[in-house]
């Protein structure tokens, strides 16, 4: 959505992840001061996910892949 294209579900996959995130950490996964630095942050950094370990981390990370067909399909 931010680079202006089309929408599919790899955007509720990557919403899912960011709230997975926040929930098993307290933290934004891409922490910022204002909408300019949360939509840089989303596009070129990666996600910053704290202690989140093993298999939650993969699945977490895998849902926030900057390339959407990189992330698990919704039915996954």
């Amino acid at each position: 959505q931010i680079r202006g294209r089309d929408v599919s579900g790899a955007a509720d996959v990557f919403s899912l992840g960011a709230v997975l995130a926040y929930a098993a950490t307290g933290a934004a996964p891409f922490p910022g001061d204002s909408s300019a630095v949360l939509l840089y942050k989303v596009v070129h950094e990666e996600p910053e996910l704290g202690d989140l370990e093993g298999e939650l981390r993969e699945v977490v990370a895998g849902c926030l892949a900057k390339d959407a067909a990189q992330r698990p399909a919704p039915a996954d």
